[in-house]
């Protein structure tokens, strides 16, 4: 029968290969050092960690503030941890001499398989209630606002809600329940919305706009020049909410349209981009929007290719 039995330092490559481990997950390391009991501790507190962001993220809406917040708590917070978990790691396999049995090859590998398994069923049981959720922009439907390439965190604690007027929302098309589509809320139940020779009435009342120049639209397709407006929502009891829009004029295929009645139970949207967009408009293609469709607004710009809209409030 095999004795267990004094084995020297682990080889620098092993050694190299468990900090790598930990630094990806915390602990994983540690077994191939095999120093199990060091690696359950760093496993646990790894998960504590992170049980402590995702219920954060649970708990608040991801405006850019506690974004920039929970960003800096990764930066200084997880990333140090994993990397003191890789360093120790390292220092595990090099300086400790392990004694080692005919069982430490099956220990070895069992918790391997239970810490990657664990961890993968906490993301399962987690992601499903998880109210931050990420999205990018494929086209142009909501220049100037959005543009190609924008990266969004959007509030899925909001999922199937009534969504305030002039919110920018994602929300399942309806047709198939499944495409996300992103616009802006115009129309809520019982709302009549119109277009007109290229101008929004709501209720009957032609919403105001200010004409703010010109805008090179360019992403897919050649770049066009369009004029720019900044429209002015009514939200009732006095209050309004501004946003930019683009025209290329005012007499393109959807700037006449019928009058919506809007149900209840959903909403009506439109593109920015308002001659460059398929939305509530085209009632066969898009068309009202069920209220269980809701995803969630979109709340903030976490990534784009000018720097300075990152981490910019979706308005």
């Amino acid at each position: 029968m095999l004795e267990p039995h004094d084995e020297g330092p682990l080889s620098r490559k092993r050694a190299i290969a468990a900090a790598v481990l930990s630094l990806i997950l915390p602990g994983l390391g540690h077994v191939v050092a095999r120093t199990l009991a060091r690696a359950w501790g760093w496993f646990a507190a790894s998960i504590g960690l992170g049980l402590l962001l995702a219920i954060g993220m649970m708990l608040a809406a991801p405006v850019p503030g506690l974004v920039l917040a929970f960003f800096g708590a990764g930066l200084l917070g997880v990333l140090p941890f994993n990397v003191a978990a890789a360093l120790d790691a390292y220092r595990m396999a090099r300086a400790w001499r392990v004694r080692s049995g005919p069982g430490w090859y099956r220990a070895t590998w069992l918790s391997v398989v239970a810490m990657l398994a664990f961890g993968s069923a906490l993301q399962v049981v987690l992601s499903p209630v998880q109210r931050w959720r990420s999205f990018s922009i494929p086209s142009g439907s909501m220049l100037p606002t959005l543009e190609l390439g924008d990266y969004l965190l959007v509030d899925a604690g909001m999922r199937g809600t009534l969504p305030v007027r002039g919110d920018v929302v994602v929300f399942l098309l309806p047709r198939d329940g499944q495409t996300d589509y992103i616009k802006r809320v115009i129309g809520l139940p019982g709302d009549r919305v119109q277009m007109k020779a290229g101008r929004l009435y709501l209720n009957g009342t032609m919403v105001a706009r200010r004409d703010v120049g010109t805008y090179l639209a360019s992403g897919v397709g050649p770049q066009m020049l369009l004029k720019r407006y900044v429209e002015a929502l009514p939200l009732g009891g006095g209050a309004i909410r501004e946003y930019p829009i683009l025209e290329a004029s005012d007499n393109e295929m959807l700037d006449n349209t019928e009058e919506f009645l809007v149900p209840p139970g959903n909403f009506f949207v439109l593109g920015d981009n308002r001659d460059n967009s398929l939305d509530s408009r085209v009632l066969n293609a898009v068309g009202f929007i069920p209220m269980a469709n809701m995803v969630g607004p979109a709340e903030t710009r976490f990534w784009a290719q000018d720097w300075s809209r990152i981490l910019q409030p979706v308005r």
